[in-house]
Order: structure tokens, then C-alpha cells, then sequence
């Protein structure tokens, strides 16, 4: 049962209307995941404030579904890229080892501005490994429960339209067959001989 705070919720209503949005799109359910799988692993690259246009022009070139990747991008948001990105970087410098020295610069701010240009490459090439690392296995997790998700809802999408249908087939058959005697032709009425 649904608590009212949940309904009210604004996280609660953009995750519900995303997989609303998701569920509904009329595709294949390999190119809606795949989308997906696109949109989460673009979401987690360091590549913030461009990765809507590299999704769609991804999605684009491999005919995968936009939409989905768009829906997948938006894990890293303005409020969960500074959690994302400091996941990946931590990661990333398990993998890739950053100079002791990257301490956060402390002197004047032009001296302090040239230090973290000097940093930046091992600050990005750590970031970078650590968003390979973690993106693939979470697209990968993505399209699986994506597909089935997808493929299911469709299902029986299939399978309420197929019911339906033969329910009206049978109540057509019905009306044909309780045709009052009335409406018969008279050439029915006639004796045999």
C-alpha cells in the first residue's frame, strides 16, 4: 500500500512516469534495451552536460531506441553527478594509481588554478577508468531488466487485446444466432414440398 508522502513524492512521480514512459514506447524490446543499456553506461562517462546529445546521436547510428536512452542518461542528474562521478573516480583510481601529490591546491589562486590544470589528466584518466569499470556491468544489468520488463508488459499487452477480441467474436457470434422469428425470410416459412 502506497503512503501518501510516496504518492506526493517528486523523485517518487519522475521515477514512476520514467518507467511508465518506458514500458509504453512502441519498439522492439531488444532496441528499447539496448537504448537503455546505452543511456546508463553514457550516464556514468564523464561527459556531463553533453550526454543527452551523445546518447541520441548513439542511439541514432546503431538504431537503437532515443527515447530509452534519453530515460537512461538521466541517472546522472544535477543531483546525483557529484555522488556518480566521485564513485567512478574513487574506482578509478584503485585501477589507475594518481601521484601522491594531488592534494587540493592551497596557495594563491592563480598558482592554485595552474596546480589543478597540472592534475587534471590523472583526475580525468582516473575518472574515465572508473566509469568504464562501473558503467558496463550497470548497461549490462540494464538491458536484462529492461528486456524482460519490457517483453512482459508487451506480453500481455498481446494478451489482453487477444482476450478482448475474442470475446467480441463471441458475442457477435450470439447476436447472429438469437435472431427472433420474426426477422426470419418468408421464403424460410414456406412448407416443403
Amino acid at each position: 500500500m502506497q503512503t501518501n508522502k510516496s504518492k506526493n513524492n517528486l523523485f517518487y512521480r519522475l521515477w514512476k512516469n520514467s518507467v511508465t514512459r518506458l514500458l509504453t514506447i512502441h519498439d522492439k524490446p531488444r532496441d528499447i534495451a539496448l537504448g537503455v543499456a546505452l543511456g546508463l553506461f553514457i550516464a556514468i562517462t564523464p561527459t556531463f552536460g553533453f550526454q543527452m546529445a551523445i546518447a541520441v546521436f548513439l542511439a541514432a547510428v546503431f538504431k537503437w531506441n532515443k527515447v530509452a536512452a534519453l530515460i537512461g542518461v538521466w541517472l546522472t542528474n544535477p543531483l546525483t553527478v557529484i555522488f556518480i562521478y566521485g564513485l567512478c573516480y574513487r574506482v578509478g583510481a584503485f585501477f589507475y594509481t594518481v601521484p601522491q601529490s594531488q592534494s587540493p591546491p592551497t596557495g594563491s589562486l592563480p598558482s592554485s588554478l595552474y596546480d589543478l590544470l597540472l592534475k587534471a589528466p590523472d583526475f580525468l584518466i582516473a575518472l574515465t577508468i572508473g566509469s568504464v569499470v562501473i558503467g558496463l556491468p550497470l548497461a549490462v544489468v540494464g538491458y536484462l531488466v529492461t528486456h524482460a520488463a519490457v517483453y512482459k508488459y508487451q506480453q500481455d499487452i498481446k494478451r489482453k487485446l487477444s482476450l478482448k477480441k475474442l470475446t467480441r467474436r463471441k458475442k457477435k457470434k450470439k447476436k447472429k444466432r438469437k435472431k427472433p422469428p420474426a426477422l426470419k425470410s418468408a421464403a424460410a416459412n414456406r412448407p416443403q414440398p
